[in-house]
């Protein structure tokens, strides 16, 4: 699956800044913000930004795919159903999905 790959990919990513980050905390553990020389600082800000954003980057990979799914949709559709909180507009969509997924 792409998305699997792509994902896999991602948290490799993201994981390299973490681990840094993770370094970069232990050895200004106790000191107070003023006491942590510039460089230091803003070395962690950078990569505090780029494990957000590589973070930011996975959620709207997921997302897209989240929306994109009919298979996805249908799930949260029949969990929404099982509540009966699924009506109207969006119960008809659910009825079509339905049978388009039982044609394939």
């Amino acid at each position: 699956l792409k998305l699997t790959d792509d994902l896999a990919k991602l948290d490799y990513k993201i994981a390299v800044p973490e681990k840094s980050l993770e370094e970069i905390k232990e050895r200004l553990k106790g000191k107070k913000e003023e006491e942590i020389d510039i460089a230091e600082r803003e070395n962690r800000e950078k990569l505090e930004k780029e494990t957000e954003t590589l973070r930011e980057e996975r959620r709207s990979l997921l997302s897209t795919f989240g929306k994109e799914s009919d298979l996805l949709r249908q799930v949260c559709d029949l969990a929404l159903l099982s509540n009966g909180m699924l009506k109207g507009e969006e119960l008809d969509k659910f009825v079509k999905r339905s049978l388009s997924l039982l044609g394939k």
